[in-house]
C-alpha cells in the first residue's frame, strides 16, 4: 500500500484508506484532508508506521544559494547558536532578537541550510522593502529575490511578502 500526499489551498489530502493525524474525511473530494501545518506530523506518522508514501506536497524549487552568497559564515556567536538550535529542532522555531541584531543574516543562513525556495512574511510594506534591500546586498545574483504586495508581483526563489 502506498499513500499519495498532495497539497491544495492550505491543506494536505490523501486517499481515504489511511487516516492521517489531525485529518477529517472530505466528502466533496472523497479524501482525508488535514491542515498543511501538520505536514511534519503526517510524515513522522507515516515513517514511524512504515507506511509507503509519495510526497507531492513538496513542489517548491531546490536552490543552491552557496554560489550566490557573499560571505555570511562570519556569524556572531549568538547567531550561530540560533541557527544550530533551529537545526536541532528539525528546522522549526522562532528567532527573537532586537533591531539590528542580524535576524536577516540568520534568516539567509537558514535559507541556505534548508536549500529550498522561501517565502518571507513581514507585517508591513516598509519591512518588506527593508528585507529585500538587505538580502539584495548579501546575494550576488539579485534575480533570485522577489516581492509580493504593495504593488509588487514578483514571485522568485526567495519572495518577501506582507
Amino acid at each position: 500500500m502506498s499513500v499519495e500526499l498532495k497539497y491544495d489551498k492550505g491543506t494536505i489530502f490523501a486517499d481515504p484508506n489511511v487516516v492521517l493525524p489531525f485529518s477529517i474525511f472530505d466528502s466533496r473530494i472523497q479524501k482525508n484532508r488535514t491542515l498543511g501545518k501538520y505536514y511534519t506530523d503526517i510524515i513522522d506518522f507515516l515513517d514511524k508506521n512504515k507506511i509507503n508514501y509519495v510526497d507531492k506536497v513538496k513542489d517548491y524549487g531546490d536552490i543552491s544559494l552557496c554560489n550566490y552568497v557573499v560571505d555570511i559564515d562570519i556569524l556572531r556567536d549568538y547567531q550561530k547558536e540560533a541557527i544550530e538550535s533551529w537545526i536541532r529542532h528539525n528546522k522549526r522555531g522562532c528567532i527573537v532578537l532586537p533591531t539590528g541584531a542580524g535576524k536577516t543574516i540568520i534568516a539567509l543562513k537558514a535559507i541556505i541550510v534548508a536549500n529550498s525556495s522561501t517565502l518571507i512574511i513581514v507585517p508591513t510594506i516598509n519591512l518588506m522593502e527593508q528585507w529585500y534591500g538587505a538580502i539584495k546586498n548579501i546575494l550576488k545574483d539579485n534575480t533570485l529575490i522577489g516581492m509580493l504586495g504593495g504593488g509588487y508581483e514578483e514571485i522568485k526563489m526567495i519572495t518577501i511578502t506582507t
